[in-house]
This record gives C-alpha cells, structure tokens and sequence, in this order.
C-alpha cells in the first residue's frame, strides 16, 4: 500500500503516540510499589523496533557505537581540501570482525651470512679462550713441578758428622804471634799483613769488595788462586766502567786503566821484613838544642793518631814556636 506525503504526517504521528506508551509501561513495570493487575499491563504491538542501522536495513539488532573522533568535528576546512587527521590505530581482532590472519614466514635476507659468520667467529672466539685456560692450566703445573724441584733440592740433607783432630796446617792461621821459634814468627807476619789488608782471622770477604780494593790501590791479601782471579775480573769491570764514563764526558775514547800486578821490589821486601818481623825500625836522629825534641818525635812515632802525612811535623812546628816565645831575650 502507497501513501501519499500528506498522509506520512498523520501516520507518523500515532506511531510515536504507541512508543511513549511503550516506555510508560515499562517504566511502570519496574516500579515494586504499583499492584500488578491484569488491566495494567502494556498491550504486545506487531510494530517492530526501530531500525538503527542505516546501512542494513533488514538488520534488527542494534550495532554497538561507533567511535567518533572529535577532531574532525572541530576541524576547519581550507579552500575546501580535507584535513589530515591522525587517527588511533585499529583494533587487531575487533569483535565481530575478522579473524587475524597467519603470519607468512620471512623471506631469507641477505644477512643470514653474516649472522654465519658471527656464529663461527664467536666458536673460534670460544675455542680460543678454551684452549688459552688449557695452556695457563699446563703452565701453572709446569710451575708447580719446578717449584717441587727447587724445594726437593733446596732441602738439606742430614750429613754425619766427623770431627778431625788439630793439626799444624790447621791451627798455622790462629797461631799466636809471640817470638818463640820460626812458626811463631810467621804467623806473626801473617797476622800483620791481615791487618795492613783488612782481613780478619778465619773471615770472609766478598771478591768484588777485593776487586775494589785492589783497583784502589790498597793492600790486598788472596787466600787461593781462586779468589785472586775473580777479584782481578772484578777489578777489570770496575776499570771499563770508569773507562766509559771518562768517555761519554770527554767524547773521545778513552782506553780502561789495567789492572795487572807488579812484583815488589828486594828493598820493599827487606823493610817489610824489619818492620814487621825483626822489629828495626828506623832511628831518631838527635837533636843538638834540646833532648826533649827527640823524646817527642819518638812518641809520635808510636802514636798512631801522628801516622797521617803531615800530622807529625804540623805538631813539632807548634812545640817550636811555643818553645821559641819562652825563651828569655838576650840582652845587649
């Protein structure tokens, strides 16, 4: 059946009429203080609901709201052109709307040999630091043994002991220097010439503290070959030093002193032997002015704070000149 457009307003209006009374009812429904009475309910219609859908006309459920973003009511438009509005992102899997779509599996990229090669280097990288403990672990037992050695060999071992009985080359070096008989008066000689070199009895001195001695030209006594031979060595490297110093001051090589020994003379020797064996000792000569000069001259002679070059003569000038103002002046 067509209806006219006159007639759409008069129909319109009892449908709108039977909806009100529709919400009435309802309302009146829920309230729990009105009675419930047969005459009271609302009368079933055969007009169906609304529909809100405009895109599905056949469609009778209500869709949920749509989201509305209220930027592209407020925006003004341009010379007519359509505004660019940033929208959120879509929902994955909205209700109601497809199912999500599998993944496809990635095509191979180019850095796939890369990725190889990382692998690799980080096995070798792996292997290196594997192999590198192995050789500290073989070091630390190769260490470890050596030191066992050292130790083993380090250890004393218990020797028994076998005491020899005194003999004349043995007590030769502690014998006593008094004057009664031969042996006494080498070991005297010996006891002075450790004294002149600075040795003691049955002591011990290093051989570059000899080869220092000998190189300044101080009394040196050997007890073997042994030790001569590495003090002159000694004596030699101390000489080369010297040597290369003088020559990286002047600029110009500069030859080492030798170091040799040189055999002493028969008049050396035969004072030696008197002064140290025989006891001859040179005599004072006298003086003709005063016997006291003489008897101080002999005890500087004994005196061995004197022995210094110059000491004894500086101290017989001061006895002169104070021996010279006490004298009484001549008169005329």
């Amino acid at each position: 059946m067509l209806l006219r457009p006159r007639r759409a307003g008069w129909v319109e209006g009892p449908i709108l009429a039977i909806r009100h009374f529709s919400v009435s009812g309802k309302c009146f429904e829920n309230d729990p203080s009105a009675p419930k009475s047969p005459s009271t309910r609302p009368r079933k219609t055969n007009i169906p609901p609304a529909n809100l859908n405009t895109k599905n006309v056949n469609s009778s459920r209500a869709l949920p709201r749509r989201i509305v973003d209220a930027r592209s009511l407020a925006a003004s438009k341009t010379n007519g052109k359509p505004v660019n509005i940033l929208r959120s992102p879509a929902i994955r899997n909205s209700r109601g709307g497809p199912p999500n779509r599998a993944r496809k599996p990635r095509a191979p990229s180019k850095s796939r040999p890369q990725q190889k090669d990382r692998k690799a280097a980080g096995r070798r990288r792996f292997q290196k630091n594997s192999d590198a403990e192995e050789g500290d672990d073989v070091q630390k037992a190769e260490l470890e043994n050596v030191y066992q050695e050292l130790a083993e060999k380090t250890k004393p071992t218990p020797t028994r002991y076998q005491p020899q009985p005194p003999s004349l080359q043995n007590l030769s070096e502690t014998w006593p220097s008094l004057p009664i008989g031969a042996t006494a008066s080498a070991a005297g000689v010996v006891d002075k010439l450790s004294l002149l070199s600075g040795r003691t009895i049955d002591g011990y001195v290093p051989p570059n503290e000899l080869g220092k001695r000998l190189f300044e030209g101080q009394y040196v006594r050997f007890l073997s070959e042994e030790e001569r031979s590495e003090a002159l060595a000694a004596a030699k490297s101390l000489a080369q030093e010297q040597a290369d110093k003088l020559s990286q001051e002047k600029g110009d090589l500069v030859d080492p002193q030798p170091v040799n020994f040189k055999r002493a003379s028969e008049e050396e020797q035969k004072s030696l032997v008197q002064s140290l064996v025989q006891g001859k000792y040179p005599g004072i000569k006298p003086n003709k002015e005063s016997p006291l000069f003489g008897e101080i001259v002999r005890n500087l002679r004994n005196n061995e704070t004197y022995q210094a070059a110059g000491k004894s003569s500086q101290f017989m000038t001061k006895i002169e000149s104070l021996m010279a103002s006490r004298r009484p002046a001549k008169r005329a």
